[in-house]
């Protein structure tokens, strides 16, 4: 009996340790939360200026492109009339490279920004998700702990344990153990 008594106590003390390693963990993800979400918000904030600077820069590359473009083709016109020589019309194709260079660059970077953007938005959400998972993990521990205590109906001392095996369940209402009730009234049968 004292060890059946010794290994529930051991069984309690685990789950009790469990609970309160649970609850502290979950404690410690709020704060963290507490902390992340305001820094992965202005993250947030900052990630769509650079959304709007990259738009603009992409916008303004693309201009250049189609400035470039226009440029090359008066270039081509005025040689193929003699006005202009075959270096200009070089010099043309070369800008529209590099333009239309600036205009894919400025598009990446724009996809780079929108990718960490994406990112951020992950983060924030899987740490919401870890958050949820514990809190429901720590109803799961507190709704099992509230199964497992069994209460006595009065005071007094176990005089005798009935056989229940450890990990077995027990109905509502169960004789577990007979108990003297402390009192200091005296009685004869």
């Amino acid at each position: 009996i004292k060890s059946q008594i010794k290994a529930l106590q051991s069984r309690r003390e685990a789950a009790q340790l469990r609970y309160k390693a649970m609850g502290e963990q979950l404690e410690s993800l709020r704060r963290s939360q507490g902390a992340a979400v305001p820094s992965a918000q202005e993250r947030a904030s900052q990630a769509k200026d650079r959304i709007w600077a990259a738009e603009q820069a992409r916008e303004s590359a693309k201009q250049n492109l189609v400035t470039a473009k226009l440029n090359l083709e008066r270039m081509k016109a005025l040689h193929d009339k003699g006005l202009r020589s075959r270096r200009d019309l070089e010099l043309g194709v070369l800008d529209e490279t590099r333009a239309a260079t600036e205009y894919e660059r400025a598009d990446a970077g724009l996809s780079n920004i929108m990718a960490a953007m994406a990112s951020v938005k992950e983060t924030i959400e899987s740490t919401n998700s870890d958050i949820l998972k514990l809190e429901v993990d720590l109803q799961n521990v507190q709704h099992r702990h509230a199964q497992r205590r069994v209460l006595a109906p009065c005071k007094g001392r176990i005089v005798k344990l009935m056989t229940v095996g450890a990990g077995e369940t027990v109905d509502s209402g169960a004789v577990l153990a007979v108990i003297a009730p402390d009192t200091e009234d005296l009685a004869a049968e």
